[in-house]
């Protein structure tokens, strides 16, 4: 076989496989982390957002002010997380179809512990997204965004 014909053959072929659809097994994970995490008296805040197969948020906290650190709630109610649209719109709340026990909780956080929160986004549809991930913490609260796609 010529050489010319067999790269042009493999040429084409690449062309074709790159621009052929993919069902969601094949599909790449899309993750989106914070870059630079917030520190907020003494809690650093690191925020996940991983949207294939299933849109799952997760909200990391570590203890970076040298002390145990004690993070009072005023209900059992200790994070929640909401979805924005390009409008600014909320489209899904973590919380908004959920009952809280309305007693105030606490959670301690030692010296360099983390605390992690993560839930999932269920039937999202595809578009770009602004994720505000919080605590519901009277004595540390913290937000922090971050921006996504689904596909």
């Amino acid at each position: 076989m010529d050489k010319r014909l067999a790269v042009a053959l493999l040429v084409v072929a690449s062309i074709v496989y790159a621009c052929s659809p993919r069902s969601h097994a094949a599909e790449r994970t899309a993750r989106h982390a914070s870059e630079q995490p917030m520190t907020t008296n003494g809690i650093e805040a690191r925020v996940d957002v991983t949207t294939a197969p299933i849109v799952t948020f997760m909200l990391e906290l570590t203890n970076r002010s040298g002390k145990v650190m004690e993070l009072q709630f005023p209900s059992a109610q200790t994070h929640d997380f909401s979805v924005l649209n390009a409008a600014g719109e909320t489209v899904w709340k973590w919380s908004a179809d959920r009952m809280f026990t309305q007693v105030i909780s606490t959670e301690t956080l030692g010296k360099n512990a983390q605390l992690t929160y993560s839930e999932e986004w269920r039937n999202a549809k595809p578009g770009a997204y602004t994720l505000v991930a919080t605590t519901t913490s009277n004595t540390h609260p913290i937000e922090e965004r971050i921006g996504f796609s689904v596909r």
